[in-house]
């Protein structure tokens, strides 16, 4: 029965983010803790007409982790990719390249049956589409960001030049992709300009819910220091990864009002307002580093300014449509 309460969010996917055509080759890509989403999602995309082809892997170690070449083959072969994933394989060179040659992609990271049927995946995309295009042009016209939250942050990065990224619900054009659920207008800081500290107060990619608030000393655009609980130490090891993996690669902003804190961090990194920052790989969003992983850790009660324009107050979103 639970399939029949999925198949609602799969016909979304499939009709409405990837506007699948008739006769499209569709990779339904998932790994053995995914199937059963998979499955929804290959019913959905034969019924829409499409050429269907499932491909299963073991999940990837971390977020960002590449998948493998047999994979990334099918994938580059195909004109659309719906991916239900333990760990996102958004971030990754084979993802990049499929989209460069022309493929629509709808990332579902970390699925469930309660993310497929319940809270930010019902959300009004077209509200979110609308909220996250507002912001993403605020974020193009700007050149510096800084934010700061009651936990402790207070961090600065300069974003001129750069062109800020939508995850807003569709991936409808040749070389998009988005996510399910989706709502976060994000960029790319350049690279070595971020300064201060991170105090992040939820949850963090590979880590989970914190234990206790972790905070990240940030120095020329890298994390040079953390300190916390049992979660900190975790994600020192992460940023031992390789050597960019400290990289901060990402700055978003939530922009999906029906997302709830879950404990997941592909509901939670969504919520109207929050923020997560990307660490490690940026070169599949618009950035220049490389890493093995990319993973993004939640801060809940931001307040960002733009070039010293207030557009959100510890979460509250000040910014009109």
């Amino acid at each position: 029965m639970r399939s029949i309460e999925m198949m609602r969010t799969a016909c979304m996917v499939v009709d409405e983010c990837v506007a699948l055509r008739p006769g499209e080759h569709v990779a339904v890509i998932g790994d053995t803790e995914t199937t059963s989403i998979v499955e929804v999602l290959a019913q959905a995309a034969h019924a829409a007409g499409g050429e269907v082809v499932v491909c299963i892997m073991t999940p990837r170690a971390q977020h960002g982790n590449d998948p493998p070449r047999i994979l990334a083959a099918a994938m580059a072969a195909s004109d659309v990719m719906l991916m239900a994933v333990t760990h996102s394989i958004t971030h990754t060179t084979a993802r990049k390249e499929a989209c460069a040659r022309g493929a629509r992609a709808c990332v579902l990271r970390s699925a469930s049956v309660d993310t497929m049927i319940h809270g930010a995946a019902t959300a009004d995309y077209r509200a979110v589409r609308a909220l996250t295009r507002r912001l993403m042009a605020l974020l193009d016209e700007a050149a510096t960001v800084r934010m700061t939250s009651p936990e402790g942050t207070d961090v600065t990065m300069r974003i001129e030049g750069r062109r800020a990224l939508g995850l807003d619900g569709f991936a409808t054009e040749p070389g998009t992709f988005t996510t399910i659920p989706s709502g976060e207008a994000a960029i790319v800081p350049l690279e070595g300009t971020a300064q201060g500290v991170l105090v992040f107060d939820h949850a963090i990619d590979n880590v989970g819910v914190l234990d206790a608030p972790v905070r990240a000393e940030v120095r020329d655009g890298r994390i040079v220091r953390v300190e916390g609980g049992r979660s900190a130490s975790r994600l020192r090891d992460l940023i031992a990864t390789d050597a960019n993996a400290s990289n901060i690669a990402e700055f978003a902003i939530g922009t999906n009002p029906k997302s709830r804190l879950l404990g997941n961090l592909a509901e939670d990194k969504i919520l109207l307002g929050a923020v997560h920052i990307g660490i490690g790989d940026s070169h599949t969003i618009g950035g220049v580093v490389e890493s093995q992983i990319h993973i993004d850790g939640i801060l809940l009660n931001p307040t960002v300014e733009l070039d010293g324009r207030r557009i959100v107050e510890q979460r509250r979103m000040l910014v009109e449509v």
